[in-house]
Parts: structure tokens; C-alpha cells; sequence
């Protein structure tokens, strides 16, 4: 389950939850969220919570810290879905068929123009 988590230090969380109990709350692939203006309205951004770590990590929360966690709703998991990808360099189906396009293009000795 994707959560958000609200620190008591103020950071803010995306995550899954793997485990949850009256003490603490383990999740799995945290990821920082930061609100930022971009085009004269907010924008939420991801970066890592633990920095330059690539690898799956999972860490466990005691719920002193945990202000609050709640399940995000889907279109919120598609971004944390998204940013995870998008931090190990892995490329959506949509974005892999743009690629193969793109090569199969500029490796031909046809002429093409791009609109």
C-alpha cells in the first residue's frame, strides 16, 4: 500500500507500507516529497530520503516521529510509481517505443521530417 507519511521533524513521505503496528510502521522505497511554485502554482517533487541510495531499501519508523500516514490516492501512486522509476532509469512501455522510433529514424538512410 502506497502511503504518505507525515514526520513530526516535518518531512513528508511517500512510500509503501509494509508493515504497520502500534509502535512502528516499516516502509519500503521512501521517497522525500517537497511542494515547490513552478508556473505560478505548487508542484510536488520526489527526491531520495536516504541520499544517492538506488537500492531497495526498507526502514522501519518508530510512531513517535509518524505525525500521521494515510493511503494516497491512485493518481498519487502513479507518481510515486512513476518517480521510482524514473530514479533507477527505467523507461515506461510508452517511452520505449518512442525510443525504438526515434532510433529506427536517425539510423536510416531515409529522409524523414518530424513534425
Amino acid at each position: 500500500m502506497i502511503s504518505i507519511i507525515k514526520l513530526s521533524n516535518g518531512e513528508t513521505l511517500l512510500a509503501s507500507v509494509t508493515y504497520k503496528d502500534d509502535n512502528k510502521i516499516t516502509v519500503s522505497e521512501p521517497l522525500k516529497v517537497e511542494t515547490i511554485q513552478h508556473l505560478g502554482g505548487p508542484a510536488m517533487i520526489t527526491t531520495f530520503w536516504v541520499p544517492l541510495e538506488k537500492e531497495k531499501i526498507s526502514v522501519d519508523i518508530s510512531n513517535q516521529h509518524v505525525i500521521m500516514s494515510m493511503k494516497v490516492p491512485k493518481d498519487t501512486e502513479d507518481f510515486y510509481i512513476k518517480s521510482l522509476q524514473n530514479f533507477r532509469g527505467e523507461l515506461t512501455e510508452e517511452e520505449q517505443k518512442a525510443k525504438k522510433v526515434i532510433r529506427k529514424v536517425m539510423t536510416s538512410n531515409n529522409s524523414y521530417t518530424v513534425h
